[in-house]
């Protein structure tokens, strides 16, 4: 999957092009464009670094994730305003630790096939667990298990 990554982010660099890539990569196609308005409304669809407006809450995540164990202060150390939300798709680097490899720089959300990825993850995991009434999975697609 790294290798996959890796590929991808050699090819594309557009968040864009990174959500419909990540989206078909993990057979939902069609949520493409619901990601397409996530990315839109955190970052005008721009590859983008820390979101200045949440630059402050990134002590309060780096330091809640350090305490549960998710994050290693050896190889993760805190940063004024790192570890808050980045990236064309607006996800924590504080909180998405389960989507990526141990030690893992909070830059990492920058590149936009890395976050497309975690956030089409993240969406697909959301309406796959819930009923939300915002999640557009078609009924045909829900009833076949397709979208398991």
């Amino acid at each position: 999957m790294i290798r996959l990554l890796i590929q991808a982010w050699l090819i594309v660099n557009d968040p864009r092009t990174a959500a419909t890539f990540a989206a078909t990569a993990q057979g939902h196609a069609f949520i493409a464009d619901d990601l397409h308005a996530i990315c839109f409304r955190e970052s005008r669809c721009r590859a983008i670094g820390v979101h200045e407006i949440d630059e402050h809450l990134s002590s309060i995540g780096w330091h809640g994730q350090v305490k549960l164990g998710h994050l290693d202060p050896e190889c993760q150390p805190y940063r004024d305003g790192q570890w808050a939300t980045r990236g064309a798709f607006g996800l924590s680097a504080a909180s998405h630790w389960k989507y990526l490899p141990p030690c893992y720089p909070p830059e990492a959300l920058d590149i936009p096939i890395v976050s497309g990825w975690i956030a089409a993850r993240k969406y697909a995991k959301i309406c796959r667990d819930t009923r939300a009434g915002w999640c557009r999975v078609p009924r045909s697609t829900r009833r076949d298990n397709r979208w398991r």
